[in-house]
């Protein structure tokens, strides 16, 4: 598997400066179990030194299996994809706004269909965890 790292915004103050990585220590797909297993370490570095040590955290797993649903994306932007049938909340309530899938099926899908993006996938997908807070507390 080929080195993959991912920058993330900035810790937030006080520490401000201390900028993000994220590391891809590991992808496991268990086809059987439809999931897909992130194993990940966030590195830290300030003024370009590594401090990582300081922090000492444990590495994060990312589970992406079929209990789970996820956004459907257009692949050419990684843009959300309207749901055809919702109108607004008050004519079709029961309806969403974009449309989603399971996230095993359709990420898996994704990387089979597209093999040449799937560094570019797990990059949207960690962007995408960082923005719902999940490296918020590592």
């Amino acid at each position: 598997m080929e080195n993959f790292i991912q920058e993330i915004p900035n810790m937030k103050p006080p520490m401000d400066d201390v900028a993000q990585r994220v590391h891809l220590d590991g992808l496991n797909l268990i086809p059987i179990a439809k999931e897909i297993v992130l194993t990940c370490s966030v590195l830290y570095s300030k003024n370009g030194i590594d401090i990582t040590k300081e922090f000492n955290k444990a590495p994060k797993v990312i589970n992406i299996n079929n209990e789970m649903t996820v956004y459907q994306r257009n692949i050419a932007d990684f843009s959300l994809i309207n749901n055809p049938n919702y109108v607004d909340q008050e004519t079709t309530p029961d309806e969403l706004i974009y449309l989603e899938a399971p996230g095993y099926d359709y990420i898996s899908g994704l990387m089979l269909q597209h093999p040449e993006l799937i560094w570019i996938i797990l990059e949207k997908y960690i962007l995408e965890n960082y923005n719902d807070g999940y490296f918020d507390n590592i």
